[in-house]
């Protein structure tokens, strides 16, 4: 989805980092840090943003990564398998579903 249709759709960057807030705030969470992959595919793993709250989690900054969709954390299922092989066994993955409408 093209930057202009996230803007139309409710879902760009602003919108998604509301979503995580809320969900944050509504089961108490403390949200340390957002950290965006701006204008970055989520078809590698190699990304600074995901880099970076992975080491949050191993460095013990963070218990768990809050994601708006799966698909924001990663589009590729053996990679959402190393991930949850390598981090979310023991670290938190929760994930926030926008509702798009229209």
């Amino acid at each position: 989805m093209s930057s202009e249709q996230q803007t139309d759709h409710g879902v760009s960057l602003q919108a998604q980092e509301e979503k995580i807030r809320q969900y944050c705030a509504l089961y108490d969470l403390t949200l340390v840090d957002v950290v965006i992959d701006a204008g970055v595919s989520a078809k590698t793993l190699q990304r600074e943003g995901l880099q970076k709250a992975l080491s949050m989690l191993t460095c013990s900054q963070a218990d768990g990564v809050v994601v708006v969709k799966l698909d924001r954390l990663t589009r590729n299922v053996a990679d959402l398998g190393t991930l949850i092989t390598e981090y979310f066994n023991t670290y938190a993955l929760m994930s926030v579903c926008i509702e798009r409408t229209g």
